[in-house]
């Protein structure tokens, strides 16, 4: 279980100014195994995020596509695996299906921030069982560490691959990126525009990661 998935963060801040289309795998919710071990495969980690613009809060998508994780567990009990999984970020990795977007993203957003390459983060604890649960996420940002709380749940995806489930909502304000929000919304000023005609980039943004599982069954 060399690397796992990540979270985070993080954050990220995608806000933008156009609207993407990324797609993810259909999730439904599935009973773990019982007499199993756990592992996590980070090859094929999937880190979605969610942002908003306008008063009428329209939702921006997209991707981190370069995450590094390390997570050396096995065990029978899922938050016993993913305690202590530490992340990497690459911020430049941002992927929202437009080249523009996401180079305002980079310059507005990342490039307000005390480090403009990367969030980091430990998953400092998990409360739960092998179905569903919480847990707490250390996450370092615009060089603020703080604690972002999670929710999990075990899954399947229609080729019946288990999944873990981790979504979660983060405000940029809690890691004091005001200046990165009020940026992008600039940058955006009529893009970020509804039909009353004020423009408006939300601060909270939602994150879902999706990880694959190794499981070995008694």
């Amino acid at each position: 279980m060399k690397k796992i998935f990540t979270l985070l963060m993080i954050s990220l801040l995608v806000f933008s100014c156009n609207e993407p289309a990324p797609s993810k795998d259909t999730i439904v919710e599935s009973k773990a195994e019982k007499n199993c071990d756990y592992a996590v495969e980070a090859e094929n980690l999937k880190f979605e995020w969610t942002a908003f613009k306008t008063t009428e809060k329209i939702a921006v998508k997209g991707t981190f596509d370069e995450i590094k994780a390390v997570n050396e567990n096995q065990a029978s009990s899922i938050p016993v695996v993913l305690t202590n999984t530490k992340f990497e970020i690459n911020l430049n990795s941002i992927n929202s299906n437009n080249v523009e977007r996401d180079e305002k993203l980079r310059e507005f957003v990342f490039g307000n921030m005390t480090n403009s390459e990367k969030f980091e983060g430990t998953i400092e604890a998990c409360d739960g069982d092998n179905t569903k649960g919480v847990l707490i996420v250390n996450l370092t940002m615009n060089g603020v560490s703080k604690q972002l709380k999670m929710n999990y749940y075990i899954a399947e995806s229609e080729s019946k691959t288990k999944l873990i489930n981790i979504s979660g909502a983060l405000d940029l304000l809690n890691w004091k990126a005001e200046k990165s929000v009020e940026a992008i919304n600039q940058a955006c000023l009529k893009l970020h525009a509804g039909a009353d005609g004020v423009s408006k980039t939300w601060s909270t943004m939602e994150i879902n990661v999706i990880v694959p599982l190794k499981i070995t069954c008694k």
